[in-house]
């Protein structure tokens, strides 16, 4: 028979395992998986070949394509996807595509918001003229309500950079670092920049309730593990602000000697994704005896 009483603020928070001595073991219970924290991610497009009037016509022969505006991607690359428009008359069905090529190429490769254009020029001498632009970080715009200290957000934001070329892998690495705290959650939202090409982040930080406390009452059924065994599980997250995390474990059994308390606490040191971890176990014995 076994009783159970569970209040929580927050379904799927990990509860603490405490292996129980005895001959069985009980497992802590489990957050339903599908309430778990998904990775955080932003909502992006992939790029789309564009359809153009009078695609068949004949725009010129290509005998050079000359690239401006790259930085996070090589020319040996761009060339590598281009090559198959070279020496050779091309349509404009196959300039749009040859475009829509070197956006998949960034995109891939997680810059997504990159625009590719061919501006006016003239064809006559054999050379495209491919102009690309790349979207930099603008500003980014951070809403904390006090809710972490500033050298935790300082310190989970230095991966990304104002000045440098947006990667989406870095941003969501970014958001997921805070969402990764108990207790915090976060939103990133993309806005045009105050200067041309540029993307400013703005990032929301949200105080939640992700902890979990945990009574439980078990009969196990046997003398030698104690007729009824009682534990409690209590959690505290970012209670300084500083993404911390401390539990308290406590077991009791009846009709057996046998007492045992734990404490652990954690506490991310945001340093190349290291964390620090402490804790504290105890367990004693307020009788002694031989076993029949």
């Amino acid at each position: 028979m076994v009783a159970g009483l569970v209040w929580s603020s927050a379904a799927f928070s990990q509860v603490p395992i405490e292996a129980q001595p005895g001959v069985v073991d009980r497992p802590a219970p489990a957050p339903p998986p599908d309430l778990e924290r998904k990775p955080a991610g932003i909502e992006k497009l992939a790029p789309k070949a564009k359809e153009v009037p009078n695609a068949n016509e004949v725009v010129a022969n290509i005998t050079k394509i000359s690239f401006k505006g790259m930085s996070a991607v090589s020319e040996a690359d761009l060339r590598s996807v281009t090559a198959k428009y070279l020496n050779r008359e091309i349509t404009r069905g196959e300039l749009a595509q040859l475009k829509f090529d070197v956006q998949r190429l960034y995109y891939n490769r997680g810059y997504i918001l990159v625009r590719v254009v061919t501006p006016p020029q003239n064809l006559a001498d054999g050379t495209l003229d491919i102009q690309i632009y790349e979207a930099v970080i603008g500003d980014i715009q951070i809403a904390n309500d006090n809710i972490l200290r500033d050298w935790v957000v300082e310190t989970l934001t230095d991966k990304v950079k104002p000045g440098t070329v947006f990667h989406e892998r870095d941003v969501e690495s970014m958001v997921n670092d805070f969402n990764d705290l108990k207790n915090v959650d976060a939103t990133i939202n993309l806005q045009p920049g105050a200067r041309t090409g540029t993307t400013n982040l703005v990032l929301k930080i949200i105080k939640t309730k992700e902890e979990e406390q945990v009574f439980s009452v078990s009969n196990y059924g046997s003398e030698l593990t104690g007729n009824v065994v009682g534990t409690i599980n209590l959690e505290k997250s970012n209670y300084f602000r500083a993404g911390e995390n401390s539990m308290w474990t406590s077991s009791h059994r009846t009709a057996t000697p046998f007492r045992s308390r734990a404490l652990s606490r954690f506490r991310p040191v945001f340093i190349m994704s290291c964390s620090t971890r402490g804790s504290f176990k105890a367990r004693s014995r307020l009788a002694t005896g031989s076993l029949p």
